[in-house]
Order: C-alpha cells, then sequence, then structure tokens
C-alpha cells in the first residue's frame, strides 16, 4: 500500500506577500530577513504599511515583543519607519539604504561601534565575571553544549546564544534586562558578523572556549578579562573589515567565505 506523506508548512499572508512562521531558534534573525527579503524583492514596497505587531506575531508564531524588537532594528537602518497612530511604513529610502549598505555603514561607523562597545565592555566584562562565581555543574554542561553546536564550521548565531546563555548563568537580572534593550543593535551586528570570514569566526570560537575555561575553573578575573579582550577584538575585526567591504551588499542569509 503506497503512503503519501504531505508536509504541509503553515503560510500566513498579508496582502500579496506571505510570511512563514519563524525559525524558534533564531527568532530575531528569521524576522528581520524574511522582512528584509520582503522589501529588497519588492513584495513590501515602499511607502507600503506593513502588519500590526499582533498581525506579525501570529504570521511568525512569535510573541509579539519578539516582532517589537525586530522592527525597532530595522527602524534604527531607517528601512522602517514609524508614524505615531498610524502605523509602521517601508521607508522610501528602503531600497535605496539596502543598496547602498546603511545597514552595514551603520555599525562601520567608528563612534557608533565605539559607544556599543564601551556599553559590551561594560555590561558583558561584569557578566564574565559573575558566571564564573556562580556557574553551576549544569551551566558548564549547558554552556559547552552550545560551544560543541559549532562543530568545525563557526556560526554566528551560536556566538549570540553563548553570550545570552553567559549572561542568563551570571544571575543578574538587571545586566540580562539592559542587555535586552540593546538587543536590536546586537542583530544588526549580527549581520555584519556573517560576512566575516570563516578565519575570524574560528578565532571567535577559540576565544569563547577560553572564557568558558575560566568560568569552569572559578577565576572570575580572567573570565572578565578575557571577555573585554573578546570585545575589543571584535571592535577592532570589524573595523578592519570595513576597509574591504565598502561595496557589500546586504542580502538574508548570507554565507561565509
Amino acid at each position: 500500500m503506497l503512503i503519501i506523506v504531505f508536509f504541509i508548512k503553515i503560510i500566513f499572508s498579508w496582502g500579496e506577500y506571505m510570511f512563514l512562521q519563524a525559525n524558534k531558534t533564531l527568532i530575531y534573525n528569521d524576522i528581520l530577513e524574511q522582512i528584509i527579503e520582503a522589501i529588497r524583492t519588492n513584495k513590501l514596497k515602499p511607502g507600503s504599511m506593513i502588519p500590526g505587531e499582533i498581525s506579525l506575531s501570529k504570521s511568525f508564531g512569535v510573541s509579539r515583543n519578539a516582532v517589537r524588537e525586530a522592527l525597532k532594528a530595522l527602524e534604527l537602518t531607517g528601512i522602517l519607519e514609524s508614524k505615531p497612530g498610524r502605523g509602521r511604513y517601508v521607508s522610501q529610502k528602503a531600497l535605496q539604504y539596502l543598496k547602498t549598505n546603511e545597514l552595514v555603514k551603520l555599525f562601520f561607523d567608528k563612534k557608533h561601534l565605539s559607544d556599543l562597545v564601551e556599553v559590551r565592555k561594560a555590561l558583558e566584562g561584569q557578566v564574565a565575571f559573575l558566571a564564573a562565581i556562580n556557574a553551576s555543574e549544569k551551566d558548564v554542561k549547558m554552556l559547552k553544549s552550545i560551544l560543541l553546536q559549532e562543530h568545525e564550521i563557526p556560526d554566528v548565531d551560536v556566538h549570540n546564544k553563548f553570550h545570552h546563555a553567559l549572561a542568563e548563568v551570571a544571575g543578574n537580572k538587571i545586566i540580562l534586562s539592559i542587555l535586552d534593550t540593546i538587543k536590536p543593535e546586537l542583530i544588526l551586528q549580527r549581520t555584519i558578523f556573517k560576512t566575516f570570514t570563516n578565519e575570524i569566526l574560528k578565532q571567535f570560537q577559540f576565544e569563547h572556549w577560553a572564557i568558558l575555561d575560566a568560568v569552569v575553573n572559578h577565576n572570575p578575573e580572567q573570565a572578565r578579562e578575557l571577555m573585554l579582550e573578546h570585545i575589543h577584538h571584535s571592535e577592532s575585526i570589524t573595523l578592519r573589515e570595513n576597509i574591504h567591504n565598502q561595496n557589500l551588499d546586504i542580502s538574508c542569509g548570507i554565507d561565509n567565505k
């Protein structure tokens, strides 16, 4: 007896454009990529109103907060604009921003990057310090399991999961809350990291394992120092890569070289 199994993807639509439910492990990236792709391919046209947060949360199958943070990230770049009392619209210059790499330039701007790095050092340096003090055996296993997801191929999303998990292990809810407020900034930075070579990302891998080693050994001072060096290194690499990426196109799901 022949059994035919149909695999059906649940798809929700807005006007002529259809969004897929977001990948549950990469929610923010997935929402950003789908909206950018819709704009880039002119399925969401400049000047058009985009669905509201409630409608989008149902379409993507995620929380309203997840949608709101992704939309804020797009507003930061000028790709979307918010009109009080009317909703959010695709900017008239959205395609121009994508073509002229405003998304990339935002993070290659020295002042902007410097401000973000200062905040990250203040918060994540302390995160590493506290994690080294508070990490339980279960926490260590969880952190190791995240880094092991990369295997031989560096993965930017694993990079970000490790940083978030470390903040949770630190146990300071105020720091975690503050980090959440700059999540849109970090989402955009994640897009930039996806343009880096595997060689660069492997160095980030090595630095993550070194930080974890300090956490495992409950050495808070070393953990903080290694985190600060890691953040400084990512800043230096970003600025250096700017020289080679002035004409880089923003596209969804860029493969590492």
